[in-house]
């Protein structure tokens, strides 16, 4: 989904592959749910745990995560798929 998020960009010419210096703007969120599969959340809340990237208001990234690995993992493993953009 995310090599497509991209692609679509490029062809609506909102993104330019030649061109450098995007800031890309990267959040992890809770969208707070009482689902069966929800896990508990660093807010104690049950919910899902999606990462987020932007450039500009563009998305280019979504991958939802389970909130237990998020704390074990390392920033350059939560960031490595982002960063091949």
């Amino acid at each position: 989904m995310n090599s497509r998020l991209i692609a679509l960009n490029i062809a609506t010419n909102q993104l330019t592959p030649k061109t450098s210096g995007y800031t890309l703007d990267f959040d992890n969120v809770v969208v707070q749910t009482e689902k069966q599969d929800a896990k508990l959340s660093y807010i104690k809340t049950k919910g899902y745990h999606p990462n987020i990237a932007f450039i500009g208001r563009l998305p280019v990234h979504i991958e939802n995560h389970n909130e237990i690995l998020l704390l074990v993992m390392s920033k350059k493993e939560l960031y490595k798929d982002v960063l091949i953009i």
